[in-house]
């Protein structure tokens, strides 16, 4: 009624009348200082959220320290293990058992791991989760009705890998040699540890494989060395959502590494302000070496940061508890507020460094709820490879006229079908998950005269914005992005090769879903570039 009413003439507007709600805010003491829920400038949106849903009995399991009990979790802890198989480490008096208790992670001696008080690390990042909340005491939890599962993992100076993927394959209910299963398997993994390794280890990221297709997502923290995220683990993983530290004025923490593996910011908590102000609260437990009374505190990390979007995942899967991993990494990808103007990682040098953007509960629960509606299927194009053996050059398209046309010869002399070919989806009928390949020509003079084509925003915009032998010629078609160049069940890996010969304004790209073209591509000294872009399967 509105859109007929707004086209008649003399109408300057028709709009309908909306309904306005109180926005949900807890009754919990603490909150007022947990700015990372509600703040506007960098918090996570978290009453609006609230409003749509607090969450439900979905299963967090907390890969860390091992928990204390705390009346704010009093009836949120699921029985979990201890995988800690070091005694010494442990702190207990034994290796591995069924007690995820956090025994401390104290040290006295600056030689081994340095002299430093137990973090009591399990209970303030469970906190951040699922804290009790509305409940008149302490502080409030991200997704209220969440249910913590504990894995101890981490004892005195830090926890084994060995002992790490044990604790996350249990905890997704997967089978571990000499350990009871897990009655209680978790949707959602939070991993707020990791190291500088170069790189992700195979044993790690098998392992993480296994734990996805098992139907776990799982969340980890950036990493605190100002450094890139590619290079620690396991935020430097494949199938991982990696979360870089945001502080209270919106950008990134001093501390936060960065980097293309950074999927998102959420609030981590800065050090530079007035610490009552700027960072993280949560529970704690006030005991220097082992535990004492229960407490509340300040904390900073992308520890802290990933879990406020563990949080927004359970309350997301109580909306929808049929998403799967990577609909939640889309989603929650795809639903981010971007980072605001001024800061490190809104500038175009910055694109990606921190990732998509800033961590929105509420738009987050949005896209799920519109995830239950019905879609049409989506629309397959098929994208067709041309060589011309004149100018040796590569060439795809998914238009049907501009393929009769070459066909037909209206494309100029050398040009013929390659017989290789992938299919994609139409830029009109994609599914949201998916990004547009941005298409450009190198013009003849002052580019090679040959077409380009890249499904990285941050690729696209720089190349429109800073290199003029480059015209943009639109959307081509869309395609589903590799993590860490690997592809989602389901699709299949262009790789993507070039010719090197930007020197004498001839480059060209090849791109194919073909292993064995890319590798004679590759022998005959093209220069290998990696799986760009993930087609779809037939």
């Amino acid at each position: 009624m509105a859109a007929a009413l707004g086209s008649q003439s003399g109408v300057v507007y028709a709009e309908a009348v909306g309904r306005a709600v109180a926005v949900r805010a807890p009754d919990d003491p603490g909150y007022a200082r947990q700015w990372g829920l509600s703040y506007v400038v960098s918090g996570i949106n978290a009453p609006a959220a609230w409003n749509v849903t607090t969450g439900a009995s979905v299963t967090v399991a907390v890969i860390d320290t091992g928990i204390l009990q705390h009346p704010d979790l009093a009836g949120k802890i699921l029985p979990g293990y201890d995988f800690i198989s070091d005694p010494a480490a442990a702190r207990d008096g034994n290796g591995r058992d069924s007690d995820p208790t956090d025994a401390g992670d104290a040290s006295a001696d600056n030689d081994e791991c340095g002299k430093h008080r137990s973090s009591w690390h399990g209970t303030f990042v469970s906190g951040i989760i699922a804290a009790g909340t509305n409940n008149g005491t302490g502080a409030a939890g991200v997704s209220w009705g969440a249910k913590i599962l504990p894995v101890r993992v981490l004892g005195k100076c830090g926890g084994t890998f060995a002992d790490v993927i044990d604790g996350m394959v249990w905890a997704s209910g997967l089978p571990v040699a000499g350990v009871p299963t897990n009655p209680y398997p978790a949707r959602i993994l939070n991993m707020s540890l990791g190291a500088e390794t170069g790189g992700c280890p195979d044993y790690l990221q098998e392992a993480i494989d296994s734990v996805v297709a098992r139907g776990a997502v799982v969340v980890v923290a950036a990493g605190n060395s100002q450094a890139n995220v590619y290079d620690a683990a396991p935020a430097g993983c494949g199938g991982v959502i990696g979360v870089a530290a945001i502080g209270k004025g919106g950008d990134l923490t001093s501390y936060s590494n960065a980097g293309i593996k950074a999927d998102l910011g959420a609030p981590g908590g800065d050090r530079s302000l007035d610490p009552t102000e700027s960072l993280i609260y949560g529970l704690t437990n006030l005991g220097t070496d082992s535990a004492g009374a229960h407490g509340y505190g300040f904390g900073a990390g992308t520890s802290f940061a990933a879990p406020h979007v563990a949080g927004v995942l359970a309350l997301m899967l109580s909306v929808n508890p049929d998403l799967t991993p990577g609909q939640m990494a889309s989603v929650l990808v795809g639903s981010v507020r971007p980072y605001r103007q001024g800061t490190r990682c809104a500038a175009i040098i910055g694109n990606g460094e921190c990732g998509a953007g800033t961590l929105d509960a509420f738009a987050a629960l949005q896209s799920t709820r519109s995830m239950n509606t019905p879609q049409l299927p989506p629309d397959l194009v098929t994208v067709v490879e041309f060589y011309n053996r004149f100018l040796r050059h590569y060439f795809l398209t998914a238009a049907q006229s501009e393929i009769d046309s070459i066909d037909a010869g209206g494309g100029g002399a050398g040009w013929a079908r390659t017989g290789f070919n992938f299919r994609a989806f139409s830029t009109k009928g994609a599914p949201a998950y998916s990004n547009p390949v941005c298409r450009f020509y190198g013009l003849p003079g002052l580019g090679p005269n040959s077409h380009f084509y890249t499904a990285f925003p941050s690729e696209c915009a720089y190349i429109q914005s800073t290199d003029p032998g480059w015209l943009f010629e639109g959307l081509a078609f869309n395609v589903v992005m590799p993590d860490a160049g690997i592809c989602r069940p389901g699709y299949k890996p262009v790789y993507r090769s070039y010719n090197g010969l930007a020197a004498v304004n001839d480059s060209n790209h090849r791109y194919t879903i073909d292993e064995f073209e890319y590798l004679r591509m590759l022998q005959s000294g093209w220069q290998p570039e990696g799986v760009v872009m993930c087609a779809a399967n037939d």
